[in-house]
């Protein structure tokens, strides 16, 4: 204790340091407890409010659970068969449009001539998508049986599926308990400092994980209507896969206009259905930029685009998948604690020139 009250800044060096030795050692089972404490985390301001009006903590706890997991279910099962077909019939359509773009190339801009070089590597990736796609399509018809042949698949598989819920149950219970816990052990001279920082830590998760994520989903459900609804071939993938890159600013809608675009060209011909295409993704960033990020974000989150993308990228980098999962909201905490060291900084007297 002694050394804590002594070394302040050396301890909480420390402590960071064994956190990300923890995530290093543990990263292949930590991802139920992360998804687990992000649903509790999502979930519990319906909790608080149901506990308002005297109803058991376990059974608010259970029943909004229950309904969250029951609709996300749902959900899935609707939405993966026809997601997962229009993936695979995807793939095997890029081949014959890299043939059409070549030919539309040539017949529209014909001064520009591509290389023989850029040819045959197009020829490549042609081939490599064809083998790709028929890989995909393997996998696809045989998913259950290499789940069921490998043993530390299935292992993981049930361990996600059966614990993740069983820990997003006992943090909604114990959630008052684990905060209570957790301010009893703030040393009491910063206080008001430490609970000033958690309350920031604390909005910018909510923009992200509340905010950010409702966004992507009502952004992606949107998309996907929308464009399978005007006829597009697998406008219903197009538009899953926009929503789920909005996480990334500017990728998401970059790449559902560009891809809803082309296809509706390549598709129909002639600009009409290009020009619907392009309308719904307009409609789609208008109300996301002046009602749905206002509304469910806002500046909470406070984080620049190229932070968002160098976290994403670096979280993949470091820990795959389980890095990527919790790189955002990493990102939002560290940029919590620079903003306040900076406001430390300039209220020193080292800044001032004392």
């Amino acid at each position: 204790m002694s050394y804590v009250n002594e070394k302040p800044f050396q301890f909480w060096v420390a402590f960071a340091g064994l956190v990300i030795i923890f995530f290093w050692l543990f990263n292949p089972i930590l991802a139920p407890f992360i998804v687990g404490f992000a649903v509790a985390y999502l979930l519990n301001p319906i909790i608080k409010k149901l506990e308002a009006k005297k109803i058991p903590r376990w059974l608010s706890s259970l029943a909004i659970l229950s309904v969250f997991f029951l609709t996300l279910l749902i959900g899935l099962l609707v939405a993966i068969p026809i997601l997962v077909r229009e993936m695979i019939d995807f793939i095997k359509l890029l081949p014959n449009a890299i043939d059409w773009l070549q030919n539309w190339l040539n017949t529209t801009l014909p001064m520009v001539q591509i290389p023989t070089s850029l040819n045959d590597i197009a020829d490549i990736d042609k081939e490599m998508l064809s083998e790709k796609a028929g890989s995909v399509f393997a996998f696809s018809k045989n998913i259950l049986g290499n789940i069921f042949q490998g043993g530390m698949a299935i292992i993981g598989f049930i361990s996600f599926i059966v614990l993740m819920p069983i820990v997003a149950f006992y943090l909604m219970i114990d959630w008052s308990r684990v905060v209570g816990k957790i301010d009893s052990m703030l040393p009491r001279r910063n206080e008001k400092k430490i609970h000033k920082i958690l309350n920031d830590i604390d909005r910018s998760l909510a923009g992200f994980i509340r905010g950010q994520l409702t966004v992507c989903v009502l952004l992606g459900g949107f998309y996907a209507i929308a464009l399978s609804a005007m006829g597009l071939q697998y406008g219903f993938f197009v538009g899953v896969a926009s929503g789920v890159l909005t996480i990334i600013p500017y990728i998401g809608s970059l790449f559902g206009l560009v891809a809803s675009v082309g296809l509706a060209y390549y598709q129909f011909g002639g600009w009409e259905y290009p020009l619907i295409a392009f309308a719904i993704f307009m409609v789609g960033q208008l109300v996301e930029g002046n009602y749905l990020t206002p509304k469910l974000v806002g500046d909470s989150v406070g984080l620049h685009p190229l932070w968002v993308i160098f976290a994403l990228m670096a979280g993949g980098m470091l820990l795959g998948l389980l890095g990527m999962m919790i790189a955002v909201p990493v990102a939002a905490i560290i940029a919590v604690f620079i903003r306040h060291s900076i406001d430390s900084y300039k209220g020193s007297a080292y800044y001032k020139g004392k």
